[in-house]
């Protein structure tokens, strides 16, 4: 089997791919060009070897890559989401794909968070002032900070990131509302769950919104 790794590996990512699979797998990775990101890929840096993959592993598939993958079989996205993925052409030559569902919860809730805080307490507002030696009106309604404790979270979207919010948010004696396709199953961490038909209900009650939905269009 020869599986191919779609960003300009290192050797220890390439020996660990390696470990990872049965013996004998071949184990290659991306050209190693000049670019912005090790991470990205181009065409021209993985084609010739792409042409006899059994199996791409990677976060960019270039445009043109399947259409010369002629003995591909599997591809294994390393993003949670596939939005950046065509599946079109992969369900056209009956190749499978796996994703990353979950795997970036918790990071993406701490910048989740960040967010919310640096919203909350105005950080770039203060810190733009700071570097440019303005004068700051700490205490106006409209430049001071705002409390996370003791208000109102709307988490619309309770999968792995919402909930991880919510854990977050509770941590710092918020009360936590969210908003499920299938209320029904209920929810960790979160004071309420809801479904979809009430969020113009819930709006208004919220002080902060968080939207944790995946993209699939």
């Amino acid at each position: 089997m020869k599986v191919l790794l779609t960003w300009q590996a290192h050797a220890d990512e390439i020996e660990r791919a390696r470990a990872a699979l049965p013996a004998g797998t071949d184990v290659l990775a991306h050209a190693q060009i000049p670019s912005f990101s090790r991470f990205d890929a181009s065409y021209e840096g993985l084609a010739v070897e792409a042409r006899d993959a059994d199996v791409l592993m990677g976060f960019c598939l270039p445009p043109g890559i399947l259409d010369v993958a002629e003995n591909l079989k599997l591809i294994c996205w390393m993003h949670a989401g596939v939005n950046r993925l065509d599946s079109a052409k992969p369900m056209e030559k009956g190749i499978r794909v796996c994703n990353s569902s979950g795997a970036n919860g918790a990071a993406v809730a701490e910048h989740g968070m960040a967010l919310l805080l640096g919203s909350a307490k105005r950080l770039v507002m203060k810190q733009q002032a700071m570097r440019e030696a303005e004068y700051f009106p700490l205490y106006e309604p409209e430049t001071r900070s705002a409390m996370l404790s003791g208000r109102t979270l709307l988490v619309i979207g309770l999968g792995k990131i919402g909930t991880a919010i919510a854990k977050f948010a509770q941590a710092f004696d918020m009360h936590v509302m969210a908003i499920r396709r299938h209320p029904e199953r209920g929810g960790d961490q979160v004071d309420s769950v809801h479904g979809p038909d009430e969020l113009l209900d819930l709006l208004p009650q919220a002080d902060y919104v968080m939207l944790a939905t995946p993209i699939t269009g």
